[in-house]
């Protein structure tokens, strides 16, 4: 079940600001955890993360260290409490990317940006530096991490996940970590992790083969020469 805990998701709402208390919000992850359900939170602030936490939310969704004016700072507090709680955290960086390639591209055809665009981009940048910094040290303390793409957006359509593990390693992660998080680790995290994410006995053989080696060069992924399905090749368009 996926919570708005912040605004963020259209342009009328403010998305540094709770879009629910936090008694409506335990309610909330408390009924969905009562039919076996589990949640995750759009979290635009450090307010929407705090409420989260508080409320018992599996996931943090973007986890955006900026207080109620729209000012970074990493709260130490704060992500020890995350740690603590075993919460998974899906920062959901390269949406972020994406948008400003968006926007750059619009200029590059057209051949010039808008001082609006311009200044748009420069903040996105600003907002992206910090965030891979935020992520980065969520990992040296133990923050349990996924790649996770936010997508399908205009500028993010399905079929780049391969962008969101290298938008991991820009944060900090090594390729091992990157891999992970978008494999075993999601899985987990949405309740997969029997069934999906790793190759082991009993699991089904659910195979990417690709033409080099993630672990050297993510871009690797990008090669794909087999797709396996329960063991069973996938036939594909030449």
């Amino acid at each position: 079940i996926k919570i708005m805990a912040t605004g963020g998701s259209t342009w009328s709402s403010n998305r540094l600001l709770p879009s629910y208390t936090l008694e409506e919000m335990t309610v909330i992850v408390d009924e969905a955890h009562r039919f076996g359900r589990l949640t995750a939170a759009h979290c635009a602030s450090m307010q929407g993360i705090q409420n989260a936490l508080d409320a018992g939310v599996d996931m943090i969704i973007h986890c955006v260290f900026e207080d109620e004016t729209g000012m970074y700072e990493f709260n130490e507090s704060l992500a020890e409490q995350l740690a603590a709680a075993n919460a998974w955290v899906n920062p959901t960086l390269h949406v972020v990317q994406a948008g400003i390639d968006h926007t750059e591209r619009i200029g590059y055809e057209r051949g010039w940006l808008t001082e609006d665009e311009q200044a748009s981009i420069d903040a996105t940048k600003r907002s992206l530096e910090t965030r891979n910094e935020s992520v980065g040290k969520l990992v040296k303390m133990g923050v349990r991490m996924i790649a996770g793409s936010d997508s399908p957006w205009g500028a993010y359509p399905p079929g780049e996940f391969v962008k969101e593990m290298i938008a991991l390693t820009k944060a900090g992660l090594s390729n091992t970590e990157a891999l992970v998080s978008g494999l075993s680790h999601a899985a987990e995290s949405i309740a997969m992790g029997e069934s999906a994410g790793m190759l082991a006995t009993n699991r089904p053989g659910d195979l990417l083969v690709v033409g080099g080696n993630p672990i050297d060069d993510l871009n690797a992924l990008w090669d794909i020469k087999d797709v396996y399905k329960s063991g069973v090749r996938v036939a594909r368009p030449v």
